[in-house]
C-alpha cells in the first residue's frame, strides 16, 4: 500500500510540474503604453513599471497597468518573461505590493485584445503583449522588453 501511495504521489507531482510548464514557452514581449507628450519615452524603465516598482509616470500621473488574468493565453508567458516565476506568484507579488500601499492595483484582462482595447482607450495606461500581436498602434508607445 505504501509503495502504491508513493507512485501515485510521484505521478501526480509529474503531472503538476508539466501543467506549470504549459504555456511558458519563451516569447518576445512588448510594452505598450498610451502616454502623452509630457512623458519622455526614453527614460522609461519598462520592467520596473510592470513589476510595480514604479507607480507613476515621469509627469507624476499614476500608471494604469493592465496585466493578463488567469484566463489570458499569455498569463504564464508574461509572468515568466518579466518576473521569472509563475503567474500565481506574479499575482501574489502584486497583492503584496497593493496591500502594503507600495503599488497601484493593476487591472487584469482575459485576452490580449481586451488589454490593447483598454490601453487604446485609456490615457496613462500600459500593458505587455506578445510582439507578434502588436499592430501599428501609431498613438501608442511600443517598446521591446
Amino acid at each position: 500500500m505504501l509503495r502504491y501511495s508513493i507512485w501515485v504521489i510521484i505521478l501526480l507531482s509529474g503531472v503538476a510540474w508539466a501543467e506549470t510548464q504549459r504555456g511558458t514557452k519563451s516569447v518576445n514581449l512588448v510594452f505598450v503604453a498610451n502616454i502623452n507628450d509630457t512623458i519622455a519615452p526614453d527614460n522609461l524603465d519598462v520592467k520596473a513599471i510592470i513589476r510595480g516598482e514604479q507607480g507613476n509616470w515621469s509627469n507624476g500621473d499614476p500608471i494604469l497597468l493592465v496585466l493578463p488574468g488567469r484566463e489570458a493565453e499569455i498569463y504564464e508567458q508574461v509572468s515568466h518573461g518579466v518576473f521569472g516565476e509563475s503567474g500565481m506568484m506574479m499575482q501574489k507579488r502584486w497583492l503584496k505590493l497593493v496591500f502594503s500601499g507600495r503599488g497601484n492595483p493593476p487591472r487584469y484582462a482575459d485576452s490580449e485584445k481586451e488589454m490593447i482595447d483598454f490601453v487604446l482607450n485609456t490615457p496613462g495606461s500600459a500593458t505587455v503583449i506578445r510582439a507578434q500581436h502588436h499592430k501599428d498602434y501609431a498613438p501608442l508607445l511600443v517598446k521591446a522588453i
